[in-house]
């Protein structure tokens, strides 16, 4: 019987992807898939809500704290308030990106190089939140760009 129902609500996520244009924008970005960018869609609501791609990021807590006294400024971990669903989807399709996409895998080699895995894979997170703003904001799939 669950597994019926399983069925049903996977068959309703898949019609409601067919017909929303968005997804079919945020699935050409290489490590989003459906499910990610129902998911993505279903967090984010409207974009146009958002200032800009800052504000989406520390919506879904991907930006890092800051601490200030006088004229010194530390930056620290991420934040982790807001979205939990939005970020933990963004690290997920950070995970899988760098196998697909050339240009991504090299801004994840960049910065594993200087602070390690797990920050690599955030701030990887955090910069395909900003390129799903531009998508959305522009109604734009993703293209991948030529380095150099």
């Amino acid at each position: 019987m669950l597994n019926e129902r399983i069925k049903s609500v996977n068959q309703v996520i898949r019609d409601w992807a067919k017909d929303d244009p968005r997804i079919k924008l945020l699935t050409s970005m290489l490590g989003v898939g459906i499910y990610s960018a129902a998911i993505i869609i279903a967090e984010i609501g409207e974009i146009r809500r958002f200032v800009g791609a800052k504000q989406l990021c520390s919506y879904a807590g991907l930006v890092p704290s800051t601490r200030s006294s006088d004229a010194h400024v530390r930056h620290g971990r991420i934040t982790k308030e807001g979205s939990t669903w939005l970020r933990w989807i963004m690290v997920s399709a950070a995970q899988r990106a760098p196998c697909a996409s050339p240009r991504l895998a090299h801004f994840h080699e960049r910065i594993l190089k200087q602070h390690g895995k797990k920050t690599a894979r955030v701030a990887l997170a955090r910069q395909m939140l900003t390129i799903v703003y531009y998508m959305l904001l522009r109604n734009t799939p993703y293209q991948e760009r030529q380095q150099g």
